[in-house]
């Protein structure tokens, strides 16, 4: 996660990094738009987990983030996580009951303009072939190949083992 951020190319690109990180053991506290602030609610954490946990931490310390989910996105936790190094740029977050997942729906919506003259504003379907192009993924700045290795470096059978079973 740290050589993603580093090799931005962008001199100070403006960070949004979300996702299911999955720690139950942590209580997201109000007030986090001036800056993260959490507690470890449980010491029935594993070491592995708690050490995942204090490398986001690292992450969102290093690179001045901030989390700005402040409700619980499945069950009593806030799993589902958004954080950004800018703040401002969010004009809209809700989080929302899903029918298709047992976590909440996170519906953000950002002021970032686009260059791009041929976007048209209509909500892409996503029921069937999505064209990522259409959905302007695309981005000059981002260094897409650090991104591919950064993911595929990632232990993905570690993070997941045992949480297949509780999820599904």
């Amino acid at each position: 996660m740290n050589n993603l951020l580093s090799n931005m190319n962008a001199p100070e690109p403006t960070v949004i990094l979300t996702g299911d990180f999955n720690f139950p053991f942590v209580k997201w506290t109000k007030g986090t738009h001036n800056g993260c602030r959490w507690e470890i609610t449980s010491s029935s954490t594993t070491l592995d987990e708690k050490a995942q946990f204090l490398k986001l931490t690292e992450v969102v310390e290093k690179y001045n983030l901030v989390q700005a989910i402040e409700e619980p996105t499945r069950e009593r936790n806030t799993l589902d996580l958004v954080f950004t190094n800018d703040i401002s740029i969010f004009t809209h977050i809700e989080v929302l009951k899903s029918s298709l997942s047992d976590h909440h729906q996170i519906e953000v919506t950002t002021n970032f303009k686009t260059n791009n003259r041929d976007i048209n504003n209509e909500t892409p379907n996503y029921g069937g072939e999505t064209d990522f192009w259409q959905l302007n993924f695309h981005n000059d700045n981002v260094s897409w190949s650090t991104i591919n290795k950064e993911i595929n470096d990632i232990p993905w059978h570690t993070l997941f083992n045992g949480k297949i079973q509780t999820h599904v």
